[in-house]
């Protein structure tokens, strides 16, 4: 994905859906220890900059900044602004809904993330990982019948998701 967005960028440097996309692939990269964090998380601040400095109006430009200051930064207020802001420009853009829920879920909302994995799924029904995260996030938060269902139609959709079998388990 980084070569493709590298790719991209080289045709148009202000690309502003090209820089957020970047961000996003070098949080994940650094995140999962698949490039030094220094310099991945680096690289994903000065691309998600560049994407809301160039598409300020962009949903997924300040879906990307939110990454950048949750993983990155460990920036809780900016990163829920940004999250914000990128629901209040797309209300239905299922990528910020997927940030927005992390964040509130690993401070410990659940209720407020198994609400915005719920409203999700409505949107996109087919999305493995939207189903895969309310199932997750149903079992921290306690509601064991609905994290069933939703890791069951997650194995529906990817039948060999083994960290889904895992959270079954549980």
């Amino acid at each position: 994905a980084i070569e493709c967005y590298e790719r991209a960028l080289k045709l148009d440097p202000d690309y502003a859906l090209a820089w957020a996309g970047l961000s996003r692939a070098c949080v994940d990269q650094a995140g999962q220890n698949w490039a030094p964090r220094d310099e991945g998380y680096a690289r994903a601040r000065d691309a998600a900059d560049r994407a809301v400095a160039l598409g300020p109006n962009l949903s997924e430009t300040h879906t990307a900044m939110g990454w950048v200051r949750r993983s990155c930064d460990w920036d809780w207020k900016g990163a829920d602004a940004a999250f914000r802001k990128a629901l209040e420009l797309a209300p239905g853009s299922t990528l910020a809904m997927n940030g927005a829920a992390v964040l509130v879920g690993n401070l410990g909302r659940f209720d407020e993330a198994i609400g915005l994995y719920r409203r999700a799924v409505e949107l996109d029904p087919l999305n493995v990982s939207l189903h895969r995260n309310l199932g997750l996030y149903c079992l921290a938060g306690g509601a064991f019948d609905e994290a069933e269902t939703a890791l069951h139609k997650t194995l529906q959709l990817s039948p060999k998701g083994g960290l889904t079998y895992c959270w079954l388990a549980m």
